[in-house]
């Protein structure tokens, strides 16, 4: 008996992910980060923290995309994430006080909001 459950539970292993795990959770992790910065815009160094993470993290999950086969979708995706990481540390660096609460938590519920869709696509792609 224990050797029929042993074999079933190595062959479950072995069995084909649906979708990519990784992509998937560098999206969810990506998606965490930016919430934190929306709860963090009255902290202008806790933001700039935040934005350098949410830099890192979106050319480690471009990058991934981008040399994912039959990926072209979400290597897309990714880029328009990048560009608005961009553009956020540039407005940020154009202000003399940093930033406004107001302009921080409606970009950061841009962001995550793009990066919410592509989170439920994922699951949805077939590998």
């Amino acid at each position: 008996m224990s050797a029929v459950l042993a074999v079933f539970l190595v062959g479950c292993g072995a069995l084909p992910q649906k979708y990519d795990n990784n992509e998937y959770e560098m999206l969810v992790r990506f998606a965490v980060k930016t919430e934190m910065l929306k709860e963090s815009c009255d902290n202008p160094e806790q933001v700039q923290l935040l934005l350098s993470d949410l830099t890192y993290e979106s050319r480690v999950i471009d990058l991934y995309a981008e040399h994912t086969p039959a990926n072209a979708e979400v290597a897309t995706v990714t880029k328009i994430l990048a560009d608005d990481i961009k553009q956020f540390k540039a407005a940020l660096a154009r202000t003399k006080t940093g930033h406004s609460r107001i302009y921080c938590k409606r970009k950061a519920d841009i962001i995550y909001k793009k990066v919410d869709e592509v989170i439920k696509t994922v699951p949805k792609k077939l590998r």
